[in-house]
């Protein structure tokens, strides 16, 4: 019986390629929406530091403060608050990028486990028949076996007598 041969080989082959591209993709955004994370706890670090030091440098024992020492603050404050909001916006655009990419790739998942399904019924399918096919030859084997003994037996009778 000839070996296995999957006919739709090239096509599994492709859909785990196509498979690993969504995978890749998928981790690439991930990656970016992490750093994405990062920036906007950056910066709303930074917000937070900012508030932190005028504080401390109104508080006691600390030199007195006039006020063009401070004007410059509440626009440095709000600038990055739209630096934040920027960055959020994209962090929200970002997360619907992955949730869409997340679907591409359980679709190419689902692909490629299709074709390893049919690709395992087919093998079951040639197992059988390559099984069928070696106990057609070992009972063929076996009655000419025994048919040859049977008629040599026949002769040494007639040959005894």
């Amino acid at each position: 019986m000839k070996a296995f041969h999957f006919p739709l080989q090239k096509v599994l082959e492709w859909r785990s390629t196509e498979r690993e591209m969504e995978s890749a993709k998928m981790r690439r955004l991930a990656e970016e929406l992490q750093r994405l994370a990062d920036e906007i706890s950056a910066v709303e670090a930074e917000i937070r530091a900012v508030r932190k030091r005028v504080l401390e440098s109104a508080g006691p024992g600390s030199p007195r403060l006039e006020s063009w020492d401070l004007s410059p603050i509440p626009a440095f404050e709000e600038r990055l608050k739209k630096a934040a909001a920027v960055l959020q916006t994209r962090k929200v655009a970002l997360t619907l990028e992955v949730g869409e990419q997340r679907q591409k790739l359980l679709e190419a998942q689902r692909r490629v486990d299709l074709m390893q399904k049919l690709r395992e019924k087919r093998f079951a399918a040639w197992t059988a028949a390559h099984n069928l096919e070696n106990e057609q030859f070992a009972a063929e084997a076996f009655l000419g076996r025994w048919a040859a003994e049977r008629t040599n037996g026949a002769r040494r009778e007639r040959q005894n007598l």
